[in-house]
């Protein structure tokens, strides 16, 4: 009986041996998988006429003008406050240095 016991612990330990090594399989598998598709070439061309080209050329162009115009207002609306306060700021001391470069230019030179 004791040897049967023995026998079934030691059937059991090695079944569970072998779970945990097919689990340990499982947990580091990888699967690989390649997809490929075959190029079949088309009778049919569907690109646009030379006409049609032309004029989405033109109206991407006319979009892209007003893009960059819209961009170019929104970035001078949001400097515009920046810049108005610089030149309120630099205003007089420019004006002041703008009169003696002037007036120095004016002056006559001293006769040697």
């Amino acid at each position: 009986m004791e040897n049967q016991i023995a026998e079934t612990r030691q059937s059991i330990e090695q079944m569970e041996g072998e779970q945990k090594h097919l689990h340990d399989r499982i947990t580091f598998s990888a699967i690989t998988l390649e997809l490929h598709e075959e190029y079949q070439a088309s009778l049919e061309t569907n690109e646009p006429s030379a006409g049609r080209r032309i004029r989405n050329a033109v109206v991407d162009g006319f979009r892209a003008a007003a893009e960059g115009s819209l961009a170019l207002l929104v970035f001078l609306l949001n400097a515009a406050p920046s810049l108005l306060l610089a030149t309120i700021i630099l205003f007089w001391p420019v004006r002041r240095a703008w009169r003696k470069l002037r007036n120095s230019a004016s002056a006559p030179a001293p006769a040697h």
